[in-house]
């Protein structure tokens, strides 16, 4: 369980590098996380080492050599803090949540920014209105000016209701609050989040709109803090929950549902919509998969290319795991 990450090309399919952290150990969990812009990769590895369940950590990689070139560590080594859990990068500025971190006695959680070059901290985020438990952190993202943060278990309009952050990078001044018009109890809204210019896509995993745990996402505008549009599955099921993973890029948002069972159980599939519409465009499967293969658990896009995971894939031996390629301007056709 000490982990790896791999930097793969995407015209060609073919493997570039395995990244290895230069103090990998076992139980380290390395490749918790990961991100890329421009040539830094990022990966966290969310163990503490042999110490299970010490604080975890962040390494920087050139993508040009696939060597590591900074390391980031949590302000204390308290354990269990989920320093890294999640992570995200845009040019020069690395964020990272810490869901765990412990102030005044409470789980409230944080995130860290830094300098990517410098490995400096620049800002440490908090919500204006944390109360503790609320998993602020859990789920991370930014592009350029902006950064978004999910707290999938605040109780601010109901029991593990959740909530999302808008924060301005610079300044690392709190912007907006953002919940969606019909938030309940237990939506988990934030689970899952992602930004893309003046467009954030936030996944309410347990949202009950197609049955039970059946999910949604949300489109929300970061300028104002509105709320764009509400996306559900055409054919939606419960325990499905659809919006366990969201991405986008430019007009086009990608939402993961692992637990969609049109194949088979957790078979899993990826939706791909407008943000300027909030229409579905297509459905993302793979039909020769088996069940519990979990297709959709983990999904990213850039420009025409989407990327989909599926860790339970049988492809080399049994939950081996796969990475599934997408041109989305074929699929959308």
């Amino acid at each position: 369980m000490s982990g790896a990450a791999y930097l793969f090309d995407i015209s060609s399919q073919k493997q570039i590098f395995k990244l290895l952290p230069d103090d990998g150990r076992a139980f380290h969990r390395f490749g918790a996380a990961v991100a890329i812009s421009g040539s830094t990769a990022i990966v966290s590895a969310s163990g503490g080492g042999e110490q299970r369940g010490g604080p975890g950590s962040i390494y920087l990689f050139d993508t040009t050599t696939g060597q590591q070139f900074g390391k980031l560590l949590p302000d204390n080594t308290q354990k269990q803090n989920g320093y890294g859990i999640s992570i995200g990068i845009s040019g020069d500025t690395i964020i990272a949540g810490e869901m765990g971190k412990i102030e005044n006695g409470a789980s409230t959680g944080v995130v860290h920014v830094y300098n990517a070059k410098q490995g400096t901290k620049i800002h440490t985020l908090r919500p204006s209105n944390g109360d503790g438990r609320d998993s602020f952190g859990e789920s991370v993202a930014i592009d350029a000016d902006s950064i978004i943060v999910g707290a999938r278990r605040t109780t601010i309009n109901g029991s593990v209701s959740g909530a999302a952050y808008v924060f301005d990078t610079t300044t690392g001044k709190q912007l907006f609050r953002l919940l969606p018009d019909d938030i309940s109890d237990n939506y988990h809204f934030g689970s899952s989040v992602a930004i893309s210019g003046t467009t954030a896509v936030i996944g309410a995993m347990y949202d009950d709109a197609n049955g039970r745990n059946s999910g949604s996402a949300y489109l929300f505008d970061t300028t104002t803090g509105k709320q764009l549009f509400k996306l559900l599955p055409a054919n939606g099921n419960p325990s499905a929950v659809f919006g366990s993973s969201v991405a986008i890029s430019g007009n086009i948002a990608i939402i993961g549902s692992y637990g969609d069972d049109e194949i088979g159980a957790f078979t899993g599939a990826a939706y791909l919509f407008d943000t300027n519409s909030g229409e579905q465009i297509a459905k993302v499967m793979q039909h020769d998969f088996t069940t519990m293969v979990m297709f959709g658990t983990a999904v990213g896009i850039d420009g025409d290319t989407a990327i989909v995971g599926s860790p339970g894939s049988h492809d080399q031996a049994p939950a081996s795991g796969s990475v599934f390629l997408f041109d989305v301007s074929e699929e959308s056709r």
